[in-house]
């Protein structure tokens, strides 16, 4: 697993599972359908590793008491299609996992949500509930700019304005902070609602 050879690894785990898994703990015996299922995952073999992996969700299950049992739910997610993934993590956060797994989840539910079609208020939401979880500052400013994105949209000028605020103060060098530049200059002179009007205006030739 370690040197990537999925296929070996696989292999040499099933012979566990076949020749030892009634002799083996708990924690050893879920380790390793996690990793017979991961290793299916990394080769393309997605149903037979849902087919593992379900193991840890059926109800009763005693693998969930098991220290596998969250890597099974980020496996079981990374197969899933984004709203899927969503709801199977936001489930997972409703049994209080540790802290850490507790903004792990959080920080996946944000970063999916990126490239989702959720309506523009949930998202800023589900942002801004991320951000509470003191994510690393690459991913701190990147929500922070998609909150700002996203209420400038909505016209939620106040928030937009806090935001692109605070991009500007992290004093970054990049794209980032040239937008954020540019919509408070936006803001300043009435909104977006007034740049189109003008654009538009402009577009047409009107003084």
């Amino acid at each position: 697993m370690e040197t990537e050879h999925w296929a070996e690894a696989e292999r040499l785990y099933k012979i566990i599972d076949r020749q030892f898994s009634q002799s083996l703990s708990l924690d050893a015996r879920a380790y390793i359908d996690y990793a017979i299922a991961s290793a299916e995952i990394f080769q393309n073999n997605v149903a037979p590793a849902q087919q593992r992996l379900g193991k840890f969700f059926m109800k009763n299950s005693e693998y969930r008491k098991s220290k596998s049992y969250w890597r099974a739910v980020f496996a079981l997610g990374s197969t899933e299609d984004p709203p899927s993934m969503i709801i199977r993590y936001e489930g997972a956060l409703k049994q209080s996992p540790p802290p850490e797994i507790d903004r792990q989840l959080r920080f996946s539910c944000a970063q999916i949500a990126l490239g989702s079609t959720e309506d523009p208020p949930s998202m800023i939401i589900r942002y801004e509930g991320a951000l509470k979880q003191s994510p690393p500052p690459e991913i701190d400013r990147q929500l922070r700019f998609s909150c700002a994105q996203i209420a400038l949209g909505i016209g939620d000028n106040k928030r937009a304005r806090f935001y692109f605020d605070s991009i500007i103060k992290d004093k970054v060098s990049d794209y980032k902070q040239t937008a954020a530049i540019k919509y408070l200059r936006i803001l300043d002179d009435g909104g977006l609602e007034t740049y189109h009007s003008k654009t538009s205006a402009s577009a047409k030739g009107f003084p």
